[in-house]
C-alpha cells in the first residue's frame, strides 16, 4: 500500500517501541554505575539526547523536499480546478448569448417580412432559411431534454467517470464534490482521455485511478476486491481458496526509501498466495522487478486472465 502518510512530520519522531527500548537501556546503564560516577551518567544522557536530535533532524531533512513538492502539487490542482470552472462557465455563457442573438435576428427578419408583405424572389433560399431556423429551434429544445436524460441515466455514485460521457451540470457537481481531473490512458493502448477521479484522503489522483481500475476489472470477472487505505496492499481478492494482492506503485515510495519498499513486499510475498506490483509507468518496471511480479498497464488484463482461466 502506498505510504503517503509518511510525509507528515509527526512520523519523523522514532516509534514508541524504539523510545521505550532506549530508555530501558539507559536505565540499566545508570543502575550499573558505581557511586561517584554521576558525571558519566550526565555525559551519557547528553550523548543520547544529541543523537536523538540529530536523528530527528535528518528525518525532517529527508521529508522536506517531497513534502514541499506534494504541497505545491496540491495547490496547483486547486488553482487548475478554479480556472477550469471559471473559464468553462464563461465559454458556455458566450455560446448561449450567440445562440440567442441568432434566434433574435431570425425572428425579427420573419416578423419584418410578414409586416411588409415581402415575397422572396428566390424560394429555394427562403426554404433554406426556414430549415435553418427550424433546426436552431429544435436544437434549443432538444439540448435540455438530452441533458436531463443523461442525468437520469447516470447516478453519480462511482469513484471514476469518463469526462466526455458527462453533462456540464454533472461535471460541475463532481468538481464541487472534490473529484480531480486526470488525463491518462487506462491500459496504455490508446490516446489519453480525461477522467474525473475521487481520491481517498491519503493518495494522489493517479494512484486512486488505477486502484479503482483494477477493482472494476475484478468486478467484471465476478470478484469482489478489498481496497485498503492505510494498511496492507492496495487491492486484495480471493480465488479458489487463495488470496492474491496487487499493490499500485507510482514511484514515490521507492524514491523515498528502498528499504521500506523491500520490507513491505517481503511481507506480501509471505502472507499472500501471489503478490503483484502494478507500476503506473513502464519505466518503473525494472526498478521494482527485484521485489516481485511486476505488472504494467498493457499487461493487466493478461495477468488477471492467467489467474482466473
Amino acid at each position: 500500500m502506498s505510504t503517503k502518510y509518511n510525509m507528515y512530520p509527526v512520523h519523523i519522531i522514532m516509534d514508541m517501541s524504539e523510545l521505550e527500548t532506549a530508555w530501558m537501556m539507559l536505565f540499566e546503564v545508570f543502575g550499573m554505575l558505581p557511586p561517584g560516577l554521576e558525571g558519566l551518567a550526565v555525559v551519557l544522557l547528553a550523548c543520547f539526547l544529541t543523537f536523538f536530535i540529530i536523528y530527528a533532524a535528518c528525518k525532517f531533512a529527508l521529508w522536506l523536499p517531497s513534502g514541499i513538492k506534494w504541497l505545491l502539487l496540491f495547490l496547483w490542482e486547486i488553482l487548475a480546478a478554479l480556472l477550469h470552472r471559471l473559464f468553462g462557465r464563461a465559454k458556455d455563457e458566450s455560446g448561449r448569448k450567440l445562440r440567442e442573438e441568432r434566434n433574435s435576428r431570425l425572428l425579427y427578419s420573419s416578423l419584418e417580412r410578414q409586416r411588409t408583405g415581402y415575397v422572396n424572389p428566390h424560394p429555394r433560399i427562403q426554404l433554406e432559411e426556414n430549415e435553418e431556423k427550424e433546426s436552431v429551434l429544435e436544437e434549443e429544445q432538444e439540448e435540455p431534454a438530452r441533458e436531463e436524460q443523461q442525468e437520469k441515466e447516470k447516478q453519480l455514485d462511482k469513484n471514476v467517470y469518463l469526462e466526455r460521457e458527462l453533462s456540464k451540470k454533472q461535471r460541475d457537481e463532481l468538481a464541487e464534490r472534490e473529484y480531480k481531473r486526470l488525463k491518462i490512458s487506462a491500459f496504455g493502448d490508446s490516446g489519453a482521455s480525461y477522467y474525473l477521479v475521487k481520491p481517498r484522503w491519503n493518495e494522489g489522483k493517479e494512484h486512486a485511478f488505477f486502484c479503482f481500475l483494477i477493482e472494476a476489472e475484478l468486478k467484471k470477472r465476478g470478484k469482489r476486491a478489498e481496497l485498503h487505505i492505510t494498511d496492507g496492499p492496495d487491492v486484495v481478492f480471493r480465488h479458489k481458496g487463495h488470496t492474491y494482492c496487487i499493490d499500485v506503485e507510482t514511484g514515490t515510495n521507492i524514491a523515498r526509501s528502498r528499504e521500506k519498499v523491500e520490507r513491505k513486499f517481503g511481507y506480501y510475498a509471505r502472507d499472500y498466495h501471489r503478490s503483484y506490483i502494478f507500476v503506473t509507468k513502464k519505466k518503473l518496471k525494472y526498478k521494482y522487478s527485484r521485489y516481485g511480479i511486476v505488472v504494467t498497464r498493457a499487461k493487466l488484463k493478461k495477468v488477471l486472465k492467467s489467474v482466473f482461466d
